[in-house]
């Protein structure tokens, strides 16, 4: 198998099944636009059960080469576990979306597609037809039903789904901070907006570290990514980056919120709370100060919070033991604003692309409903573990806690260790069987649940790739932004400052693009 990684060519093959596609002839649909699915003429147990060899052809990812073996147990089981033959076709990550364009342009698409993004070429290609229009009839399929609504939208096309997403953590952000600076302050987990103020100055004025020395602070900020900005700004209410007035699209700096959180962090950076350097730092130094005991909170993600307790470690502030007790290290959600609401900012869209339906590899109703109801066993239990974990016994173990221990790759026979892209076409992953986690991590899992509840999310991502301008301002527009933050929190420009530079965001493209977005929106809509 290590012979791969020379291949040159960018398409890599394996057939894991010996039948050919299983097509009934003739695409039919119940709209005007036949890939378009209408729910009332689309029941899914109309369907005849699907030919034993009816075989159901993937078009995937490989990052490496290392393809997983036709006889592998893993593959074996899926196919009897859904009742369908699977045929697997690997591109290499690097030629992925050069080799599906030509191939969406040569009309040579199998059934599934793994698709990386709402590019031009995608979006063109699936308003014109190539992908089945799921939209209206996805929920019918109980494991597909369980997709998050807020994540579907974000991988749509004007409002329209054209698949399932690869999921990833949506709502993963989160708190890093020292325990034993907290105990040493004598300070509780924070609450509120202010008890997280509070925290701050102790960490920076209380001699935490008890060294008897004032040379830490609360947290490290960098200019090139303004995440904790960001939350903070939707944790005091605004919404992020857009929110709905009136059902009219808003940029968050126009609400109250906004400004509170400039004055909130401008108050922190006032008081030395955060690194007077922030604006020159950039995102690889980001957590140098709390791996190397200077700062002892961080706003990032949840699971920074183990990387942060191996930091420490390797710079000898904690012990394994204590990385491995969930000690010294922990992580929080959100805290309450002044009106004791609490919320939590979309760290990113909740998917790594989505996978597709084509209409060429499957061509009539029937074939749409077999390749959803083979998408919707492999996002059970069963079909996510098979895909992420690879097969029990062979791959992993089971634990009598629910958890899973990897078998050592020297001790699985028959290059069986080598799952490499197998799980790439997975959808839904809120079933997958978990390792063995300690305290940190445990609670780090806790934290994604709980932002879950209170996610805020952009409103506009469904329909920037269709924004022209939009796509051609996008940069320009957020350095506007950006340099605003940054400049009224350092002091370099005053209120009426930064409502000037919110004016410059309007006339250098921001007038025009909200204006698309919103026809976008409401076009959606109706």
């Amino acid at each position: 198998m290590k012979n791969w990684k020379m291949v040159i060519c960018a398409i890599l093959m394996l057939a894991v099944a010996s039948a050919g596609l299983y097509a009934l002839g003739g695409r039919s649909a119940t709209s005007g636009e036949p890939w378009r699915v209408s729910r009332s003429g689309f029941n899914p147990s109309s369907f005849a059960r699907a030919a034993a060899n009816y075989t159901i052809s993937i078009l995937t990812i490989s990052f490496n080469g290392d393809l997983i073996a036709a006889n592998h147990p893993a593959l074996d089981r899926l196919q009897q576990h859904t009742g369908y033959r699977i045929r697997l076709e690997y591109v290499l990550n690097a030629n992925y979306n050069e080799q599906m364009n030509t191939r969406i342009a040569a009309n040579d698409l199998p059934g599934l597609v793994v698709l990386t993004g709402n590019t031009s070429p995608i979006m063109t290609a699936a308003k014109s037809g190539a992908f089945w229009d799921i939209t209206e009839v996805y929920d019918l399929y109980p494991n597909l039903a369980r997709a998050s609504k807020d994540v579907m939208n974000n991988i749509s096309i004007e409002g329209r789904y054209y698949g399932i997403y690869r999921e990833r953590v949506m709502a993963r952000g989160g708190m890093i901070y020292r325990t034993d600076w907290l105990a040493n302050v004598g300070l509780s987990e924070p609450k509120t907006l202010t008890d997280l103020y509070n925290v701050l100055r102790a960490f920076t004025f209380n001699d935490p570290d008890r060294n008897g020395q004032q040379d830490t602070y609360g947290m490290t900020w960098v200019g090139n990514y303004l995440g904790p900005f960001m939350d903070l700004a939707v944790m005091h209410g605004a919404p992020y980056n857009f929110g709905l007035r009136n059902g009219r699209l808003t940029p968050w700096f126009e609400y109250d919120e906004f400004t509170q959180a400039l004055d909130y962090s401008k108050r922190l950076y006032d008081e030395g709370l955060i690194n007077r350097d922030f604006a020159a730092l950039q995102s690889g130094e980001w957590t140098r100060a709390i791996y190397s005991g200077r700062a002892g909170w961080h706003m990032d993600v949840a699971d920074e919070a183990n990387r942060t307790a191996n930091g420490l470690r390797n710079n000898g502030f904690i012990t394994l033991d204590q990385v491995n007790a969930g000690e010294i290290v922990w992580v929080m959600g959100s805290v309450a604003n002044s009106r004791g609401q609490m919320f939590s900012r979309a760290a990113n869209t909740g998917n790594q692309g989505y996978v597709a339906i084509s209409t060429t590899g499957a061509r009539t109703l029937q074939d749409l409903h077999y390749h959803l109801d083979f998408m919707d066993k492999c996002a059970d239990e069963i079909g996510q573990n098979l895909l992420n974990n690879g097969a029990e016994g062979v791959n992993y173990t089971r634990n009598p806690n629910g958890t899973i221990t990897t078998i050592p790759a020297a001790e699985i026979p028959n290059g069986w260790n080598v799952v490499e892209g197998w799980n790439q076409f997975r959808t839904l992953s809120d079933k997958n069987y978990t390792g063995v986690l300690n305290p940190r991590q445990v609670r780090q899992e806790e934290v994604y649940v709980e932002n879950a509840r209170i996610v805020v999310v952009d409103p506009t991502v469904p329909f920037q790739s269709s924004s022209e301008t939009w796509q051609a301002r996008s940069s320009t527009l957020s350095q506007i932004q950006n340099d605003a933050i940054i400049n009224y929190i350092m002091g370099n420009i005053d209120r009426a400052g930064f409502q000037r530079e919110t004016a410059r965001w309007y006339s250098e493209g921001g007038t025009q693009a909200l204006a698309e977005l919103q026809t976008l929106y409401d076009a959606a809509r109706r």
